[in-house]
């Protein structure tokens, strides 16, 4: 309990903590080796008596990473990145870890600093967004680390905007490209489980499953259209060049051709990238309504 006295004022603050230990969110077996995630509450409490009286209280929690057996650091560290990776779908802010305090065997401490890191994260305003119910985020971070692991593992470059989040804002056509692509990969892997193959025309099952997404973008326009279009500018793009007036789209008897609007470009690009948060949240194990992307991404 703190008080204040002054000649007008008496003022009365309770202040209460409690200690908390260590608390286990997620444990993952890897290659030789085994991963458990801590989360470690730390508030820190601040009495300024100069010139004027402040009180504060600063969050200092973190993440503990241990290892079961000795690691090297840079494949360590992999898994620190991947941990921004999926803090930043949890809670849409780009930014990365701050600091990684490193702890040998000998329990000798060193601080490691990526030089090659940007400072944009501290740029970045706190908001109160989480993709799950707050009582649910235990199990969530569970879940979606487990299966980033094995994208991150397995799909090297086609998950790019997702490990690279925080990267600076490239051209429309290739952010289109990028996001095409991971739909592209999800449905594969998804497809592989189910012993299928490649479905080239997979955009029109999402758009069938999501109908009020299509209809804000596209409105009453034909699925199939849809589709024919979205895929037809993909190949545009990454066989032509990205200047596109008139867009060819891979029909038959008669050939079909597109004329190309702004607003066209910014719908598609608009609508993909959505479905490829969407189909990556479902992969995970999670069903995330777009509502709660549209504004946040």
């Amino acid at each position: 309990m703190y008080k204040k006295n002054d000649k007008y004022v008496l003022k009365t603050v309770n202040i209460k903590a409690d200690k908390k230990k260590e608390q286990k969110i997620c444990n993952i077996k890897i290659v030789d080796n085994n991963i458990s995630v801590f989360l470690k509450e730390n508030f820190e409490y601040l009495h300024n008596y100069r010139n004027s009286e402040k009180i504060s209280i600063n969050d200092n929690s973190c993440i503990i990473v241990k290892f079961q057996k000795g690691i090297n650091f840079n494949k360590a560290y992999k898994y620190i990145l991947l941990l921004d990776s999926l803090f930043y779908l949890m809670t849409l802010l780009k930014r990365r870890h701050k600091k990684v305090f490193v702890y040998d065997f000998r329990k000798n401490k060193y601080l490691c600093s990526d030089m090659k890191m940007e400072e944009v994260g501290n740029e970045v305003r706190d908001r109160n967004f989480l993709i799950c119910k707050r009582q649910e985020s235990v199990d969530t971070f569970d879940k979606m680390f487990k299966t980033l692991y094995i994208l991150e593992k397995d799909s090297k470059n086609a998950l790019f905007p997702f490990w690279e989040f925080d990267i600076k804002q490239t051209s429309l056509e290739i952010k289109f490209l990028e996001y095409y692509k991971i739909l592209e990969y999800l449905d594969y892997e998804k497809r592989k489980k189910l012993g299928k193959g490649k479905n080239k025309t997979f955009l029109k099952e999402f758009l069938n499953e999501n109908k009020d997404l299509k209809e804000r973008f596209f409105g009453t326009q034909d699925i199939t259209e849809i589709e024919e279009e979205i895929r037809a500018l993909r190949n545009y793009y990454s066989h032509e060049g990205y200047y596109v007036h008139k867009l060819p789209i891979p029909t038959d008897k008669p050939r079909r051709y597109k004329n190309i609007e702004p607003d066209w470009l910014y719908n598609v690009l608009n609508f993909i990238k959505i479905a490829s948060y969407m189909e990556i949240y479902k992969f995970c194990g999670l069903k995330i309504n777009w509502k709660n992307l549209v504004y946040n991404i």
